[in-house]
Formats: structure tokens, sequence, C-alpha cells
């Protein structure tokens, strides 16, 4: 378990030790100790077979796509987002936090509760976009079921006591952040369901509701975990508070300003708002970058380096990349030039999600699945095939929509290619994560209370 203790310097010592069930006694195990690999699995496989081929016919404007583009973009970005972003982060979270705050275990009925109506939203959402009737009603109905999972996630998160006195370590302000954030976003996905049309949500309304959970709730979680997991897993120097509190600050500002100048819900759009907000992301992602170290990483490399430590730095390039395109795209409207075209602003948010976000939790599962399982890694192998066909993938995704905002042939064959390595990489991740959560599963059969 995590044991955070400030040494005379006020410095943190944050190694994070194995948490799996290797020796407890069957009898004794957690309740539930499969969750976090099971629902990782489930959702990685929804995005892999589901998320995927809804983004593979929108890149090429096949089938359902042909006639109702924006309503299977919007599917994708549903299931993609909330089936399997807000799973396995969730999932992750309710591991994390109470170890990183020394606090027992949540109880698992409400973690369970949580990660199924995040799946179910996501479903009954994305099915109004593909199925094309009765749609705002299920659209409605998958909002409403996001809401009430990103509440009942604020409510747990909220309640985990500060392991440590904030002096010591801003973690889990970005931690509750993300969680205020998260039931924001789900809020205006509701607004947006509410004022949807043929079976999808006005594309401002969708744009704001997807941008405030990748922003508001991706980012501050990530870097909730990574304030702990880091030094302990990468190998990278302790960030102290006074270093911590600019990426606090500078996220809060931007999640609030994109917030002011989102045109969508009926408001007015204002665009140097939403071109600060972006400016504020970048200056956010610079300073993380800059603070954490990841330099440090690198130049321990070696044979014997973990794996972790060799591909999250791997998996911070697609960072960086997402915030040199927001600078050039900010840069190009404050010199006058037109906002990005929904293509490009689709490239650049997908540098976040396909660049960063995906290939860094497959790097990172390959410390939650030992440590929060057995205390043995099964499939090794396979999470570093998918990370790889990940980082093959994402440049093939982004970049012709970037250099092509109109997205002509070449542009869209290109991204239904990185579409199939994408599936092929998601489907062996929740491969992997299954191996893992099988040997969880076999000793609660037949005991009661499982």
């Amino acid at each position: 378990m995590t044991t955070p203790s400030p040494n005379p310097k006020g410095r943190l010592d944050i190694s994070l030790m194995s948490t799996g069930a290797a020796g407890i006694a069957p009898q004794r195990a957690p309740r539930g100790l499969w969750l976090p690999a099971t629902a990782i699995a489930g959702s990685t496989a929804l995005a892999a077979l589901a998320g995927v081929t809804l983004g593979i016919l929108a890149a090429l404007h096949w089938s359902i796509a042909t006639d109702r583009w924006i309503e299977v973009v919007q599917a994708h970005g549903f299931i993609q987002a909330w089936g399997w972003f807000a799973v396995s982060i969730a999932a992750l979270v309710f591991e994390f936090i109470v170890r990183l705050n020394r606090q027992p275990m949540l109880p698992f009925a409400p973690r369970a509760t949580v990660l199924s109506l995040f799946a179910l939203g996501a479903v009954l959402a994305s099915s109004a976009g593909v199925l094309g009737v009765a749609t705002q009603p299920l659209l409605l109905a998958g909002t409403l079921a996001l809401l009430a999972g990103s509440i009942g996630y604020a409510w747990l998160v909220l309640r985990v006591p500060f392991g440590v006195p904030l002096r010591f370590d801003l973690h889990p302000l970005f931690f509750r952040a993300g969680a205020v954030w998260l039931v924001v976003a789900a809020l205006l996905g509701v607004l947006g369901a509410a004022q949807a049309r043929s079976g999808g949500m006005l594309p401002a309304s969708f744009d704001a509701m997807t941008e405030m959970f990748l922003r508001g709730f991706v980012f501050h979680t990530i870097v909730a975990v990574g304030l702990r997991a880091f030094p302990g897993h990468v190998g990278l120097p302790p960030v102290q508070v006074p270093a911590q509190r600019p990426i606090l600050v500078l996220l809060t500002a931007g999640v609030l300003l994109r917030i002011a100048g989102a045109p969508g819900f009926g408001l007015p759009s204002t665009p140097i708002l939403v071109t600060l907000a972006d400016l504020s992301l970048v200056a956010a992602i610079a300073w993380a970058t800059w603070v954490f170290r990841l330099d440090t990483a690198v130049r321990a490399w070696s044979r014997s380096s973990d794996r972790a430590q060799v591909l999250v730095p791997v998996a911070w390039i697609g960072l960086v990349a997402y915030g040199v395109a927001l600078a050039w795209q900010a840069g190009a409207v404050l010199l006058g030039g037109s906002a990005p075209t929904l293509l490009a602003a689709g490239g650049a948010r997908h540098l976040y999600m396909l660049g960063f976000v995906a290939p860094l939790l497959v790097a990172m599962l390959h410390v939650v699945l030992e440590r929060f399982g057995t205390g043995y890694l099964h499939a090794r192998g396979w999470l570093t095939a998918a990370f790889a066909l990940l980082v093959l993938a994402w440049p093939l995704r982004t970049l012709p929509p970037l250099l092509d905002p109109a997205g002509g042939p070449a542009t869209e064959a290109t991204m239904g290619i990185a579409g199939l390595i994408v599936t092929v990489a998601l489907l062996l991740a929740a491969l992997a994560a299954a191996r893992n959560a099988l040997p969880l599963l076999r000793p609660a059969r037949g005991r009661s209370g499982r």
C-alpha cells in the first residue's frame, strides 16, 4: 500500500508497493478484487468492437454514416469517452485513491454501480445515432444514466479523506476537481440531449460536453495519479507543491474559459474565450511536461527498465503533439484566421485521446493489472504489442485531417487504416486484462459474499 510520509524537508516518500492478492487467503481477499481488470477488459472490448467500428464508418462515410454522419460521429464519441475512458479510469481511480490516501477500500456495490451506469449510458446514447429511431428518448435516457454514474463517482471520490496535508501534496484536489468536472460534463450531456434533433445533439453542444469530459475529468485525474504513481513506477522525481499549483490553476482556468466561450446550448459563440481556453491548456501541458521531468526516465532507460518507465514517456509524446496542434490552431484564430474545421478539430482531439490517453492507459496497465491483482502480470507481451500498435496508429488517424482539413479520399482511407490498427490494439489490451481477471474470478466461484 502507498505510505506517503513527509520527511524533515517536507518531501514525500511515494514509493508504491504491491497491493496484489498474492499470498492472501481466498476467504480474506477483498470483495470484488476482480472488478478493475474485468471492467477494463469489458470497456476496452466495447471500444474496439463498437467505438472504433463507428469511427471507421464515419471516416469512410460508409453505411449508416452516409446519411447520419454527425450522429455516427457522436455515437463513436459516446462509446470511446464514456464507455471506455470513463469506465477504465474510474475503475483505476477507485483502486488508486484509497491507497494513495491510506484509506480502506470503497464499498463494492457503489463502485460496480457507477461503472455499470457509465457503460449503460454510453450504449444507450450511442444507440440513438446508430438506430435512427426513437432517438431522443434513447439519447436522453443514456445521458441521464451518465449523469447518475457521474454523481455516484463524485460521491465516492469526495468522501475519501486526505491522506496527507495539502501542503505536502495537492493530488487529492486534482481527484476532486476531476470528479466535479465529470458531473458538469454529464449535465451538459443531458442539456444537449434535451435539445437534440434527429438522433444527435447539436454539434456545438456535443463538443462542449466532450471537451469538459476530456479537459476537466480526464486531465485532472491523470495528473492526480501521475503525481504519485510516476515517481514510484516511472522513475521520475517527485513534483513538489509549488510546481503542482500552476497545473491546477491553468487547467481550472482553461475549463472555465471553455464553458464561458462554448457556443452550444443556445449560447452565443465567443471564439476569443475558446482560444484563450486552448492556450491555457497548452500552458498546462507545457508546465506539466517540464515539472514531471520525463527526460529523467528516458536517460535511465536500460534493458532492466520496467515497461512503464519506457512506455509512459513515449505516450507523453502524444500529449506534447496535442499541445502543439492546439497552439497552432489558436494562433491561427488570433492572427485573424478562421476556427478549425470540424475534421481538423477532431484530428487535434484524437491527438489527445488516441495519441496520449489510450497509450498511457495501456502503459499503466503493465503496473495496475499486476499490483491490483494477483501480483503477477499475465500476457505482458500482448499489452506491449497493443501499446506499439496505438503508437503506430495515432499519427495515421490525426495528421491527415490536420494537414487536409477538407478531408479528401486519401485522408479518409488513411483514417480507416488507422482504425483497423486501433481495433487490433484494443482487442489485445482487452484480452490481456481479461487474462489477468480470470485468476481473480476463479476463487470467487462458489463462495458467498462475492
